[in-house]
């Protein structure tokens, strides 16, 4: 029977030691998972329910108000409405990234997405022009952040559009295989240079009033899905936001 040399003995030990220590960080690094997905999600709702109460106020003030005193109110308005939208990007974040790093994907009807959260922005930005094509109906993968890709990409086009009458156009081209929803403003574009950095994690023009988080959520979300998001430069002028998803397969969904 060969014998054990102290070398070996001592490269096992080391080996076991690895992975104990390896096993226990893991342990670690689940635990403290955990209890940050819960603190966000307690933390989103308590936000969430305040930030209400805020707009509630803000809305019923802005009738008792005189005239001169209008824009601080607008001002409340404003900036509660982007404190909940930070909320609701934080939250769908961390939804994406919990669990295993593999993603349920599941038929999700595109068309429905739009028509809600079109309804959502129009509530919000009245003074927003939003075109919807009529053959936006495909059913593609994804799962129920879906909502959250179309509806930053839509606040993303008004919020940097800078136009007196903003406008949205969204269109779809679908082959055998995939969609490719494209979000067009009327805004002032991006340059070349900035086309692929913009989805970078904290990236963001010197007067946008939002947090670079977006975006960055929109590009992880849409690599979940197995898809691909670019932008493109819109006619006479503006952005388009292209996102291309996989059709939906009964056999895989």
């Amino acid at each position: 029977v060969p014998l054990t040399t102290g070398s070996e003995k001592d490269s096992v030990q080391i080996v076991t030691r690895e992975i104990t220590l390896q096993k226990h960080n893991e342990e670690q690094l689940r635990h403290k998972k955990e209890e940050l997905t819960f603190i966000n999600r307690i933390v989103s709702h308590d936000i969430k329910n305040d930030v209400s109460v805020i707009s509630g106020w803000a809305e019923v003030l802005a009738e008792h108000t005189e005239a001169d005193a209008t824009e601080m109110v607008d001002r409340i308005k404003t900036t509660s409405d982007h404190i909940a939208e930070l909320s609701g990007i934080a939250k769908d974040f961390v939804d994406s990234i919990e669990g295993t790093t593999d993603v349920d994907l599941e038929a999700v009807a595109l068309g429905e997405i739009v028509t809600t959260e079109v309804s959502k922005l129009r509530s919000k930005h009245d003074d927003a022009t939003i075109t919807v094509a009529d053959d936006i109906d495909t059913v593609v993968r994804a799962n129920e952040l879906l909502s959250s890709v179309v509806g930053n990409l839509l606040t993303n086009a008004v919020r940097h559009n800078g136009a007196a009458a903003p406008e949205i156009e969204i269109t779809t081209t679908t082959t055998a295989t995939t969609t490719i929803l494209r979000i067009a403003d009327n805004g002032p574009g991006i340059p070349d240079s900035e086309k692929e950095d913009i989805f970078e994690k904290g990236r963001k023009g010197n007067d946008s009033p939002g947090s670079g988080i977006g975006l960055y959520l929109v590009s992880k979300l849409v690599g979940q899905y197995n898809g691909e998001i670019w932008v493109e430069d819109n006619e006479p002028t503006g952005a388009v936001f292209a996102v291309e998803l996989q059709i939906s397969n009964p056999d895989l969904d």
